[in-house]
């Protein structure tokens, strides 16, 4: 297979989103693969074949993983941060990306998450019931863990790459993940991380150890993404919410703005407590436009764009 056309057909059976993809009738999805298409032509030969070879013989959530990581590769690419799919300079291990900001190089690891099992308490053919714990929240920080001791031999800075899985998983869920508290709670701005820590939450990837040193200080930062369908059918695709949550003290820092106009939660320190501040407000999405563009604006249900 040389296409993605061909490899996404080929898996169409199997994969929800691969039969949605290749639906010639659903301007939506017509609008989406030529993106992808169009994202894939801006590779090397070999790492588009690649991509294309690990659609076509991937099953359902490794085909959704694969193309999320050309997403992530395609948003990098086009806030000018010089991204690479699928790297060979760290061998032995294959984080899916890198990027430069600045002379400074980062490794970067794609996954998505989905609401647990075991949270579902009712299930019929149209609805879902669920009773939440904790339990997302701490499936993503134990999977952040998982690629953090993955790379932690690379001398390289991180950043990970959080995909919504299903409709259940929210950002909310990846805060709480990171911080213990998400935005709006009291506690991630009352003496932080000293108080949350105390109250020894679920998750927390970003919390300190028992000694108060900062944990997995070489990620720099967690990007949360939502990649939907707009409901505005006048102008029909997909578009991308994403949020970058820094490192309250990262060993290698990502400057605030690096992502602009993306919203930013960043840190600051303040009488030996550190104080969030968010750069741009949250209901940002983004339309991939043709070309190397942009398109960045609040989006609501009440008004889809």
């Amino acid at each position: 297979m040389t296409s993605l056309h061909d490899a996404l057909h080929s898996v169409r059976k199997t994969c929800d989103e691969a039969r949605w993809l290749v639906e010639p009738d659903s301007p939506s999805a017509v609008e989406t693969l030529g993106l992808l298409e169009e994202s894939l032509q801006t590779l090397p030969d070999a790492t588009r074949l690649r991509v294309i070879r690990e659609v076509g013989s991937g099953d359902a959530h490794h085909v959704m993983a694969t193309l999320r990581e050309v997403i992530a590769y395609e948003w990098l690419r086009r806030l000018s941060l010089n991204p690479i799919l699928m790297p060979n300079e760290f061998a032995p291990v294959s984080p899916d990306l890198s990027f430069e900001v600045g002379s400074r190089v980062f490794l970067a690891d794609v996954f998505m998450s989905f609401n647990p099992s075991r949270t579902v308490w009712y299930r019929s053919k149209h609805s879902l019931g669920t009773k939440d714990a904790g339990e997302r929240a701490q499936k993503i920080s134990d999977r952040l863990g998982e690629k953090y001791h993955r790379y932690e031999d690379q001398d390289v800075p991180m950043v990970f790459f959080v995909f919504h899985g299903d409709h259940i998983v929210k950002s909310r869920d990846a805060e709480i993940a990171l911080y213990g508290a998400s935005i709006g709670d009291g506690n991630l701005t009352d003496c932080f991380p000293r108080r949350i820590k105390e109250l020894q939450p679920p998750g927390g990837f970003f919390l300190p150890d028992e000694d108060g040193f900062a944990r997995h200080d070489r990620v720099s930062a967690v990007v949360w993404c939502d990649w939907f369908a707009t409901q505005n059918e006048d102008l029909p695709g997909r578009r991308l919410h994403s949020v970058v949550y820094h490192h309250w003290n990262a060993a290698t820092q990502i400057a605030p703005g690096t992502f602009r106009p993306f919203p930013e939660l960043v840190w600051h320190e303040i009488d030996e407590s550190w104080q969030p501040e968010l750069t741009a407000q949250l209901n940002l999405v983004a339309r991939f436009a043709g070309g190397s563009e942009l398109d960045v604006r609040p989006y609501s249900s009440d008004e889809p764009w």
